[in-house]
């Protein structure tokens, strides 16, 4: 449900992920984020290839391992799998600001696929349940100490 942009967070630079080589500008005209990919702007070709406009950037911070299987035999590295229940630290961007964050999901140790009925929801420092601005959300996914 549309209701208005909360105002959260501090005054900071563009968010980036140099991990999946994404990183955003903030557009004030719109008070959206344009996205990035490797330096190419991310575009829809269904709208006419204007580049997408993201109104919520969010990074979460996950435990990660081996997941003991490569998806490409002929070649392939070895997969990750990211723990997704539990929480965690997370990083809220909107509007120009940032909000140091808590992302909450299921019970850690939990399979992920064992949690389909509980969404994810973050928190700001204080505890309080942070709502995300209306507008489409990318959410991106970074193990706790990943480095490739």
């Amino acid at each position: 449900m549309a209701h208005p942009d909360s105002g959260a967070g501090t005054a900071v630079g563009d968010p980036q992920v140099p991990l999946q080589g994404v990183r955003y500008n903030y557009d004030g005209g719109c008070q959206c984020y344009r996205p990035f990919d490797h330096g190419t702007p991310r575009v829809d070709s269904l709208s006419g290839g204007n580049q997408l406009a993201v109104k919520n950037v969010v990074v979460i911070h996950v435990p990660f391992h081996n997941a003991g299987w490569v998806e490409d035999v002929n070649g392939g590295a070895q997969s990750i799998w990211y723990d997704m229940n539990g929480s965690g630290p997370a990083e809220v961007w909107s509007d120009g600001k940032l909000v140091h964050a808590t992302w909450h999901q299921g019970t850690a140790g939990q399979n992920y696929f064992d949690n389909t009925t509980q969404p994810m929801v973050f928190t700001d420092e204080a505890g309080n349940l942070l709502r995300l601005n209306t507008g489409l959300s990318w959410v991106h996914v970074v193990g706790d100490g990943q480095t490739s």
